[in-house]
């Protein structure tokens, strides 16, 4: 009897850890694979989950990066994590764009931000916005965010691509 409770609770134990695993890297799998079809149109369903899944390592590392900096900024009085927000949003697109990684992509996009700040904090903010006003609906709010959520993450990648044609391959400030 106490061996089958203890095979059944190591087993479910086992499952648990398996699904805490498999969620996250499900999660950046279908990310990358959006944003990947996202940066180039031509990719068809097959074709960006193939790439996105080429993606899922360094998606989860850049992902963990900001989630350091970000919030650590935020525990620094709210200001930096704003700040680090709105200088690193566009690392995501970096990574699948122009296949740049780790810190350099999060310096990339900080350096497409310099001097546009507060345009891009201004659409920042107002497709948050949109996003809460539609998830504040009674009963179909939550259906709303979902189905807003791949036109936000366009719109913010058309801002990226305007930043890129604006400054060019940026150039790191000392």
């Amino acid at each position: 009897q106490s061996g089958t409770l203890l095979i059944l609770i190591i087993l479910i134990i086992l499952i648990i850890l398996l699904g805490l695993l498999a969620v996250p890297l499900l999660a950046t799998w279908g990310g990358a694979a959006f944003v990947c079809a996202t940066v180039d149109e031509q990719l068809g369903v097959s074709a960006a989950f193939q790439r996105g899944r080429t993606l899922i390592v360094p998606f989860l590392w850049i992902f963990t990066l900001l989630s350091f900096i970000i919030a650590g900024g935020y525990l620094l009085l709210i200001i930096p994590g704003i700040l680090f927000t709105v200088w690193f949003f566009f690392a995501q697109y970096i990574v699948a764009e122009e296949d740049t990684r780790g810190m350099a992509a999060l310096l990339k996009s900080r350096e497409y931000v310099r001097g546009y700040g507060w345009a891009v904090f201004g659409r920042l903010m107002l497709i948050m916005i949109m996003g809460g006003i539609l998830g504040a609906i009674p009963l179909i709010g939550p259906l709303l965010s979902i189905a807003f959520a791949p036109y936000s993450v366009l719109w913010m990648f058309l801002v990226y691509q305007e930043l890129r044609t604006i400054k060019g391959e940026p150039v790191f400030a000392r």
